[in-house]
């Protein structure tokens, strides 16, 4: 598979899914393709050729005041998996159409590349969005990579098309996941230790 990832132009996309996540992420990463969890989207080539011919909707959040903190506990609660395109099409679909969503503060992940895959869905979702529907950038960006794997010269790249999308989706958060303690020795001594394995070995990269 490394063999077959590297004849491919970095920054390819890499639609479908892995045997195993942390593995093939890694591996990707490495080669600098970003990952679109795809494997289960219904009709992606229909999705994909419905493009939009007005500019998506403001958020509600971004248009409301900023409230003024006060000196207690905040508590937040953001759906995650929301970087996985078919998610998108079922299972958030499900959780969206909840009599419930925006009675209470929730942030939800999206993938900016909705965009681009299905114009028409992301706007659905941006134009039914309350004013206590947050949307963030699922991770980490424009796909799915670990930022200590990818290579340092192909990240600006990266990281640009990742605000463009972000910009033109009305995003101002992004969930930033790395490589998983299976994969290096380091965070496996800070899974077993620490209670925790997801943190970027490389700071300047953070």
């Amino acid at each position: 598979m490394q063999h077959i990832l590297k004849s491919f132009a970095p920054r390819t996309a890499h639609l479908g899914w892995f045997i195993q996540e942390g593995a093939g992420v890694d591996i990707t990463s490495r080669a600098a393709l970003p990952v679109f969890a795809s494997d289960f989207f219904s009709n992606l080539e229909v999705w994909t050729s419905m493009q939009l011919t007005t500019p998506l909707p403001k958020q509600a959040s971004e248009e409301a005041p900023i409230p003024t903190l006060e000196p207690k506990v905040y508590v937040s609660f953001t759906m995650s998996e929301g970087d996985n395109l078919q998610y998108l099409q079922e299972s958030l679909l499900k959780l969206w159409s909840d009599p419930a969503r925006g009675s209470l503060p929730i942030g939800w992940t999206f993938s900016p590349t909705l965009l681009q895959a299905a114009p028409a869905m992301a706007q659905f979702y941006t134009r039914t969005a309350t004013a206590n529907d947050e949307l963030i950038a699922g991770p980490s960006g424009l796909g799915y990579m670990y930022p200590t794997d990818w290579p340092v010269e192909h990240l600006p790249a990266f990281l640009q098309r990742t605000g463009q999308l972000m910009q033109a989706m009305n995003m101002r958060v992004i969930q930033v996941l790395d490589t998983n303690f299976g994969q290096d020795l380091v965070l496996a001594y800070r899974g077993i230790f620490l209670g925790s394995g997801m943190v970027l070995l490389n700071a300047q990269v953070q």
